[in-house]
């Protein structure tokens, strides 16, 4: 069985907007606590290592000048990491909300598995963004390995909304 490569756009639904923008919220919330927490180390190392100078190694006297070396290059360091994090999460999650589509995939299913722990059922798929999705339980019966099933995501974020329905078994 050949299938060729269906990918197309639509525009997200009010739900999937919404989910979206709590998404980010949860994200930007999570940024604010990592750039307090980077700060505060920044601030506070630098003040530590002078102290411990200071009154174990006997040193008579405070240097200014290798705190604000310290606090700067922490503070930088600390910069290049949150904007790391904000370029690769953040800042696509805006980007969808921006131009608020989904990208709609037809894939093959590779593998279908039961849980039996806790009665979930999911299938393999062949996308490159999503290996596995759990589904339902009626559509696990009527999926075969090799049937197309339809995917949908958020374009530039790539976060999973669900699946479409059946192609074809």
């Amino acid at each position: 069985m050949r299938l060729e490569l269906i990918k197309y756009t639509l525009p997200l639904s009010k739900d999937e907007l919404n989910f979206i923008k709590r998404k980010a919220h949860e994200e930007r919330f999570q940024l604010k606590k990592i750039i307090f927490i980077f700060v505060c180390l920044s601030l506070g190392c630098p003040l530590l290592v002078s102290a411990i100078r200071f009154f174990v190694a006997n040193e008579s006297f405070f240097s200014l000048l290798q705190y604000l070396v310290g606090v700067v290059f922490l503070l930088i360091f600390s910069g290049v990491g949150v904007y790391w994090g904000y370029f690769h999460s953040l800042r696509k999650l805006e980007q969808d909300i921006k131009y608020q589509t989904k990208t709609i995939e037809r894939t093959l299913v590779t593998k279908k598995q039961y849980m039996p722990m806790n009665h979930e059922y999911f299938v393999y798929l062949t996308s490159s963004v999503k290996l596995s999705i759990e589904i339902s339980e009626e559509d696990f019966r009527q999926l075969k390995e090799g049937s197309e099933l339809e995917i949908s995501y958020t374009t530039v974020s790539q976060q999973y909304l669900g699946y479409n329905g059946i192609v074809s078994s």
